[in-house]
């Protein structure tokens, strides 16, 4: 009796473990925060925003972009429509920010400033894909030069 009990114990297990596998998602789609970049060198800025497609298709998505200052009130924004494939890649989008004309306030400020996305599939009727707020300190990196 107890080998039957054993037994069926055993196949209920295997059920379970194929029904995870089975329920289980293609794949994610998500943005990694900490390779994206924003590029104050060029004029005007430029957002390098790293995307993983993990799902195995060609997603159709149009990403939403914004900078907010510390009061929270939005600097600049733009959207672009864009044909994301499978695997790790950086899309890039030109912002109407311009680092030579900020006054010294603004540039001082400009580390408390966010990056705002979001990523929306376009055949689902806007269905978000990743969402997300970034502080420009996390990716900025030609802002700093050492000199000795």
């Amino acid at each position: 009796m107890s080998r039957r009990w054993l037994l069926s114990l055993l196949c209920l297990s295997v059920f379970f473990l194929s029904l995870v596998q089975l329920t289980r998602a293609g794949g994610e789609f998500k943005i990694d925060e900490t390779s994206t970049r924003i590029l104050f060198d060029r004029e005007p800025a430029e957002v390098m925003l790293a995307v993983e497609n993990s799902t195995g298709e060609t997603v159709h998505a149009t990403v939403h972009l914004e900078v907010w200052d510390p009061q929270n009130r939005p600097k600049t924004k733009i959207y672009q429509v864009e044909s994301i494939g499978a695997g790790s890649q950086k899309l890039k989008f030109p912002l109407a920010l311009y680092f030579s004309t900020m006054s010294e306030s603004e540039r001082s400020d400009l580390l408390l400033y966010r990056l705002r996305y979001r990523v929306s599939q376009e055949a689902s009727g806007g269905n978000t894909l990743a969402a997300g707020t970034i502080s420009l300190s996390e990716i900025t990196p030609d802002l700093f030069d050492l000199r000795v």
